[in-house]
């Protein structure tokens, strides 16, 4: 069983998480996920692709800092941002803190 029982995630400002960003290809069958030339440091990355992610039994994001909340907002509006690839059948635990959650 590849499953993983809970993966922690990030967002960035973009919108993007676990090296999937905005405007970039990624394939929705891969376990693993290989970047070069990354919009952010560092240009050469890897993470775990969209398949590992989807199957995971818990996912929690955490998102930190005021900077985040137009991501948050156009996520919640249904823009097609990385984060929302990521959606597994068990959901998305949102842990948010005041800057994010603009209170």
């Amino acid at each position: 069983d590849r499953t993983f029982d809970m993966v922690l995630l990030g967002m960035g400002e973009d919108g993007h998480t676990a090296s999937l960003f905005p405007g970039h290809q990624y394939d929705a069958g891969e376990l693993v996920h290989a970047v070069h030339h990354a919009p952010k440091p560092p240009a050469d990355r890897i993470s775990l692709g969209l398949a590992s992610l989807r199957a995971t039994r818990q996912l929690l994001l955490l998102v930190t800092g005021s900077s985040k909340q137009e991501a948050l907002a156009r996520w919640a509006a249904g823009d097609s941002l990385p984060v929302a690839a990521i959606v597994p059948d068990c959901g998305v635990d949102l842990l948010l803190d005041t800057g994010a959650a603009g209170i």
